[in-house]
């Protein structure tokens, strides 16, 4: 069975006010980027992995330090304008594969066994992502502010990466987006559109994507309060 992975970190930052690709902001002296990266190298059932970039990012990684450490790191290719774009790109640059997780580079703590239910799912169901169930009530507003209904939260899930895919499914969701000039915010939303169910695996609230300064406070207390337990791993 061949798995690869593609850890999509071609992103800008925008929201954080870096000057440069937040994926490179340091956490405990690592960059955010390498967490995640560490987590699919230590996980078994990952064959190798696709990280892609910005262009101007890719000679900040693509350094032999690197390549020592993270030693399934198959290519490191520049990413697109968007993240759609970016794993249509890693997609055209796989020859051959069973499955195909899409993980965001923004995505610190996963964890190798969460990657493992993922792809165990997608063994038997073809299309698994990760989820948690939401915790706050949503209201869904008309275009003046006004609230018109209430979904159940019972049902609401928010939905996370690692995403895990039959390599052709994705590769055909991908083809019919294109031919369609469909654009999706993830990968499960271009799978559904053919009518393909996608199963949720539970995974963990500490998956959080680094999006806002707030995001990284908490990532900061969730790595102060594991290093004072277990001590801080390093690559």
């Amino acid at each position: 069975m061949n798995v690869v992975a593609i850890i999509a970190a071609a992103g800008k930052g925008k929201r954080l006010s870096l000057p440069y690709n937040k994926v490179f902001y340091p956490l405990n002296a690592l960059p955010l980027l390498f967490y995640s990266l560490r987590s699919f190298e230590n996980c078994n059932m990952v064959n190798s992995i696709y990280l892609m970039v910005s262009k101007e990012d890719i000679n900040l990684i693509n350094i032999p330090s690197v390549k020592k450490k993270i030693t399934k790191l198959k290519e490191i290719n520049e990413g697109g304008e968007e993240r759609q774009d970016t794993v249509r790109k890693a997609l055209r640059r796989i020859k051959n594969a069973d499955i195909v997780l899409i993980h965001d580079g923004a995505r610190p703590f996963i964890e190798e066994k969460e990657i493992e239910k993922c792809i165990k799912s997608a063994l038997k169901y073809k299309a698994s992502v990760l989820g948690v169930p939401l915790k706050d009530t949503v209201k869904i507003s008309d275009s003046k502010m006004n609230i018109i209904s209430t979904p159940d939260r019972k049902r609401l899930w928010q939905i996370q990466t690692p995403q895990c895919f039959d390599f052709k499914l994705l590769k055909e969701a991908y083809r019919q987006a294109e031919k369609e000039k469909v654009r999706a915010t993830d990968d499960s939303s271009l799978v559904e559109r053919l009518g393909v169910k996608v199963k949720i695996v539970r995974g963990t609230y500490r998956n959080i994507k680094i999006t806002t300064k707030e995001d990284i406070l908490i990532a900061e207390a969730f790595l102060n309060k594991g290093s004072q337990k277990k001590g801080l791993k390093t690559l």
